[in-house]
Order: C-alpha cells, then sequence, then structure tokens
C-alpha cells in the first residue's frame, strides 16, 4: 500500500489505522503484510462500501480533517460521490522495519546486531550457505577450508569496522547463525557505475531455514523499504524470485565475474 507523504510519518506511529480506497479490485488482503513508511503494517479487515457508510471515526482514523478532505483523497481515480463504492481498509503497525527491530522469522529465530566475536561462525555459514545455494555453479575450493579461512579474515575485519552494527545483520535460532545480510553504500562494480546510493551485498541463509522468514526477516531489517541495488547470480533462480516479490526488477545489467569464476552475474535495482 502507498500512502501520500503527509501521511506516512502518522502511519509508521500507528496513528493512522483506516484507509479507504478508490479500487476496481482489491489490492491488499487481510493478514497481509506491506511494508510503508518504514515499518510493517497488517491487513485486519477490508470491506466494500458506498462512501455514505464511511463514518466519523473512519475519518478520523484515515488522518484527514474531515469528510470532504478523505473524500479528495481517495478521489484518485474519479469523483466520489456519496453513492459510490469504496474499499475500507483497516490495519494496524505489525513491526518496526530497521536497525531496532525484530524480524518475523519462526518463532525461535531473531534478528539481531553481530558479536565481535561471531567471525568465525558466520565464515562457516558462508561457505556453508554458498555451497547450498550455488551447489554446481561454483568449483570446489569456494567451500573449502582455505576458502573458509578467508572469510574469517573478512569477517573479522568487516565486524571490527565501527558501523559493523548499522551494516550487518544475523539471524539466531537457538543461539547459533543461521543466515546474515550485509549492505552498504552502492559502489562501481567491474566497471557499471551504481544505480542507486545503497546497495545489498550478500544475504544468505542456511537451507535448513528456508520457507521459515528468515531471508525476510533479514531483508527488512537491512533495508526496509528503501531503493536499492544488488548483484545475483543469474542462475541462482530462487533468489532472484526472492528479490523479485521484494519490488526489485533486473536492469538488464549483467557481467561475467573472474573472481567467482566466470559467474554470470545481474543486477537488480528497485
Amino acid at each position: 500500500m502507498m500512502f501520500s507523504r503527509d501521511l506516512r510519518d502518522a502511519v509508521a506511529r500507528g496513528e493512522v489505522t483506516v484507509s479507504i480506497r478508490m479500487w476496481t479490485r482489491p489490492q491488499v488482503k487481510v493478514g497481509g503484510r506491506y511494508h510503508v513508511a518504514g515499518v510493517i503494517i497488517e491487513i485486519d479487515s477490508l470491506e466494500v462500501l458506498p462512501f455514505s457508510a464511511v463514518t466519523d471515526d473512519d475519518v478520523a482514523a484515515s488522518g484527514d480533517t474531515d469528510r470532504e478532505a478523505l473524500r479528495a483523497r481517495a478521489a484518485h481515480a474519479g469523483p466520489i460521490h456519496d453513492d459510490t463504492l469504496v474499499h475500507r481498509v483497516e490495519f494496524h503497525v505489525a513491526r518496526l522495519c530497521g536497525v531496532g527491530a525484530r524480524g518475523v522469522a519462526a518463532p525461535e529465530c531473531e534478528v539481531v546486531g553481530p558479536r565481535l566475536d561471531d567471525a568465525e561462525e558466520l565464515a562457516s555459514v558462508h561457505v556453508r550457505a554458498w555451497r547450498e545455494a550455488y551447489g554446481g555453479l561454483l568449483p570446489e575450493r569456494f567451500y573449502d577450508d582455505v576458502a573458509r579461512e578467508a572469510r574469517q579474515v573478512m569477517w573479522s575485519g568487516l565486524l571490527a569496522e565501527e558501523d559493523a552494527g548499522e551494516r550487518v545483520r544475523v539471524a539466531r535460532r537457538e543461539g547459533r547463525i543461521v543466515g546474515f545480510v550485509a549492505r552498504g553504500p552502492a559502489a562501481e562494480h567491474l566497471g557499471h557505475p551504481p544505480e542507486r546510493d545503497e546497495q545489498l551485498y550478500a544475504l544468505y541463509v542456511l537451507s535448513s531455514c528456508y520457507g521459515l522468514g528468515v531471508g525476510q526477516a533479514l531483508l527488512d531489517q537491512a533495508l526496509c523499504e528503501r531503493p536499492a541495488q544488488l548483484w545475483v547470480a543469474k542462475d541462482n533462480a530462487r533468489a532472484r524470485r526472492f528479490y523479485e516479490k521484494n519490488g526489485f526488477t533486473a536492469d538488464g545489467t549483467e557481467q561475467v565475474d573472474p573472481d567467482l569464476d566466470g559467474l554470470v552475474e545481474i543486477r537488480m535495482v528497485r
């Protein structure tokens, strides 16, 4: 769902809980969760009714000053008369996005900031997740002990940086790391200048946690609904579907990465 700029902060604070929409067909579903203004809202109810049935309480909960202001705001697809059918959507803030929020993964999982001593475990998860995600796309040397040691050095350096707690989040299940995400300012990559200010550099989840919402919780905390770019293996269909579901689209740019043994990558943006 989209809200006009003057309502977004009120939605995020939970002060706006009703929206009147002039839809030809529903754009949301009851129980669905949607990114709005740095939060995720959950739809509580959805009904079709004539505009005359909209109550004064609805007007107040919509953030408008009076019925005519609400009528004008909702009339994006044409004039609204008293007998015009509109969708009344009621919702609540399900949770915050960003660094201060818990994820909505499986109940036994949580998404938190990394610890300085997580480097060794992150390296192991990184290599294992790569094997599970890429399999035969990359040769064995990307998954062996040498690769794990190199990842540990990388993570030790990254976690020692002052902003590591903002750029990196980890998913823990029963105290063990099962996934991670890393973001930061977008950078030129193999001669391709960035198309967005922010970039998702890595998001991996162990296959044992596929389907539990862990990847979604990691992405939500890393980027929420902000514009960003990422590079993904062209043949990684599962990852591409996940990013497409979250509003990313391939922008037509692809490259052969020599550091990844000639793996073909595509850029996705939103």
